[in-house]
């Protein structure tokens, strides 16, 4: 997960690609383009790790 999370943001960081200018369709939220799945991509993974977090958190996770 984390490696393509940084595989992810060494794309957005570089390319010369114009993120608005290419679109392509969402199966929940309509055609979006190349920046906007970029949003969406990240707050997906920051959702997993809240997830994850909870999990840990929880009072009958298995403690050290």
């Amino acid at each position: 997960m984390i490696e393509n999370r940084n595989k992810t943001i060494e794309i957005v960081k570089h390319t010369s690609a114009d993120l608005r200018a290419h679109f392509t369709r969402h199966p929940s939220f309509g055609n979006l383009d190349a920046y906007q799945w970029t949003l969406n991509v990240s707050a997906h993974y920051n959702r997993h790790v809240e997830q994850i977090l909870e999990i840990i958190e929880h009072k009958d996770f298995p403690k050290k």
